[in-house]
């Protein structure tokens, strides 16, 4: 059996098209032991395994230990003298500097959860300490003003100048 992946968007080192071949046998034990490993996902006792996938987690805004993960890699942009202040970019090593900007999407991907769960938390009425819901102020704008005034001219619209 061969299986073909066809992803035009997504840089890939491959290329965008990749084959592979599979015998049927090896194609049933492998589906067996996916649906094995996802079965104990839900025990108790399960692993957390923090990553790149980390992003699809519908978990991510309270999960353990990808806040621990993103906290621990925060941690390379403080000084150990004071904690509360950030180290300056251009100080970083070419290793550090790449490594920081390798994980920074774990981090900001973290926040950003927080964030959404947080917003769902005070739309359902818990408010985090020290926060508060302001409604959004709508900026609505028309794209073409003349385009507007033509449709209303034509529904007869009573236009004030």
């Amino acid at each position: 059996m061969e299986m073909v992946l066809v992803q035009p968007r997504c840089h890939h080192p491959d290329g965008p098209v990749r084959r592979w071949r599979i015998d049927a046998v090896s194609l049933l034990e492998w589906s067996a032991d996916l649906v094995d490993a996802a079965r104990r996902t839900s025990a108790e006792d399960a692993p957390l395994n923090t990553g790149s996938h980390c992003k699809f987690c519908p978990a991510a805004g309270v999960c353990p230990a990808l806040r621990d993960h993103a906290l621990e890699l925060a941690k390379i942009e403080f000084n150990q003298v004071d904690q509360r202040v950030p180290v300056a970019p251009e100080s970083l090593s070419p290793e550090m500097l790449a490594r920081v900007l390798k994980q920074a999407a774990i981090v900001e991907d973290w926040i950003r959860r927080v964030q959404e769960f947080a917003h769902f938390e005070a739309e359902a009425g818990r408010i985090p300490l020290g926060f508060k819901l302001v409604p959004k102020r709508a900026t609505r704008k028309w794209r073409d003003d003349a385009e507007v005034e033509q449709l209303l001219k034509q529904m007869k619209f009573p236009l004030t100048p």
